[in-house]
């Protein structure tokens, strides 16, 4: 019988990190509360034009789907607040089951499957794109706390995106480009950059996925409301109830009512030259994690509950950078319950750090190397 040997001592190493686990999730869950509390007193303005469009689906008159006229019969459902509807129209149609309940029913709907889809995020992001300890900071990431609050979809479309990601690169390429464009579906400006991105990286079968299904739900769109419903879409996408508070949007426009407009041009020039070098000139992982954020920073319409999707980040290879994007930077901010500045900066020098990180290492390594070499000089001189 041979001997038995004794392996590492596992249980020790195990208790000695279990202190630091415990420590990092306890603080987590503390950030959850700091954050959630204050955002609970948001009020949900797209719930009730929801339930408003799901009943215009129902009683068949989807072709005025954005005539502000046609929300007129449905007002006293929802309460008293502005109806109005600037999705695109394939989105209504997943609607019309909450047409057959009541507006409290609804409510309470759209709040357990916004507690179940951020449960579902903590469980399955990291899964996909494993970072260490990435569950504890999502935990505390932000943007799903608002859009839990709000009653957005956005952590439902981080989902989406996050799975055509993981087909894509376990090399399902047409089923990944074709899962991520059904985000088109409801918010085509945050995932604009990402086709950019499979093009410059020649992912021809992703991006032909993307393509047509991203195609066919235009075409079902304005299919579904003709050409004078379409030509309302884009006069509703210009108008007051599109564009409110844009002090809050995480994009450059609202980089520019916050610094002016000599650090908005010169973050904006970092950021698309970051932006065309990650998409160009780096691996496939680092140009997706760049169009992310390239989607909303540079989007005319970006709230903190768009940059759900930067919780993706974890698949960057450089770890430190996917940290910084998690840490809840609005701690440090004035406005700490919904404003995204804070976002659409870290997400400037995320997007620089992930362009010209290679190039840092090169220096670095030149210069550690010009040291040595400096150093041994020095020695043989000493002993001559």
């Amino acid at each position: 019988m041979p001997a038995i040997t004794e392996g590492p001592p596992v249980h020790s190493q195990t208790r000695r990190k279990f202190p630091y686990r415990i420590l990092l999730y306890v603080a987590a869950a503390f950030l959850f509360l700091l954050f959630l509390t204050p955002q609970k007193q948001i009020r949900q303005v797209d719930i009730p034009q929801y339930f408003a469009v799901g009943h215009i689906v129902r009683d068949g008159k989807i072709a005025r789907l954005y005539d502000h006229d046609s929300y007129r019969d449905y007002v006293a459902l929802a309460g008293k607040d502005s109806l109005y509807y600037n999705r695109p129209a394939v989105h209504a149609l997943v609607l019309l089951p909450f047409a057959y309940m009541s507006y409290d029913s609804f409510k309470l709907t759209v709040r357990i499957g916004s507690y179940a889809l951020f449960a579902l995020a903590l469980w399955l992001i990291p899964r996909w794109f494993p970072l260490r300890h990435s569950r504890a900071l999502l935990l505390a990431y932000q943007p799903f706390l608002v859009a839990v609050a709000l009653g957005q979809d956005a952590i439902l479309l981080t989902l989406i995106v996050a799975y055509g990601l993981h087909l894509l690169f376990k090399g399902q390429d047409l089923q990944g480009g074709a899962c991520i464009a059904l985000v088109a579906a409801s918010k085509p400006h945050i995932i604009w950059a990402i086709p950019i991105a499979l093009a410059a990286q020649r992912e021809w079968r992703a991006l032909a996925g993307f393509l047509t299904v991203a195609a066919t739900l235009l075409l079902t769109s304005f299919a579904l409301v003709g050409p004078r419903g379409a030509a309302q879409f884009i006069a509703l996408l210009q108008a007051p109830t599109t564009d409110i508070k844009p002090e809050l949007m995480g994009n450059i426009r609202g980089i520019f009512i916050h610094f002016g407009p000599v650090v908005a041009i010169a973050l904006s020039v970092i950021a698309a030259a970051s932006f065309a070098v990650c998409v160009w000139m780096r691996p496939l992982k680092v140009a997706l994690a760049a169009a992310i954020f390239a989607g909303p920073l540079f989007s005319p319409h970006a709230y903190l509950h768009d940059y759900s999707l930067a919780a993706i980040s974890a698949l960057s290879p450089y770890a430190p950078a996917a940290y910084g994007v998690l840490i809840p930077w609005q701690m440090f901010w004035p406005e700490k319950t919904i404003s995204a500045i804070p976002f659409a900066l870290t997400g400037v020098a995320f997007m620089f750090v992930l362009a010209f990180w290679p190039e840092f290492k090169k220096a670095r390594s030149l210069l550690l190397h010009s040291v040595d070499a400096h150093r041994a000089r020095c020695d043989v001189a000493a002993r001559h």
